[in-house]
């Protein structure tokens, strides 16, 4: 989860960057932001992604339940089952 949050951070640093180096007519600059280390940025987070929701798939995987972001009816009637 950390991975993800520092890829989205350093994404926008570089979107900054690229509106920065725009402004100041570097084009060559924000060319090479734009195409070569934004697209390895959001490349790299798209695998990220996608590594966390397989493991998120993967039911009693270690931090699964910790990325679900719904609850589900299967969920409840599991805790509702221990209770009882």
């Amino acid at each position: 989860m950390n991975r993800v949050q520092d890829l989205k951070e350093e994404i926008e640093r570089v979107n900054v960057e690229v509106r920065a180096a725009e402004a100041d007519y570097d084009l060559n600059r924000a060319a090479e932001l734009k195409y070569g280390t934004l697209i390895d940025l959001q490349k790299q987070l798209a695998a990220v992604e996608a590594a966390l929701a397989a493991k998120a798939a993967i039911p009693g995987a270690p931090g699964s339940k910790l990325l679900k972001e719904e609850v589900t009816e299967t969920d409840i009637a599991e805790i509702i089952s221990k209770w009882t």
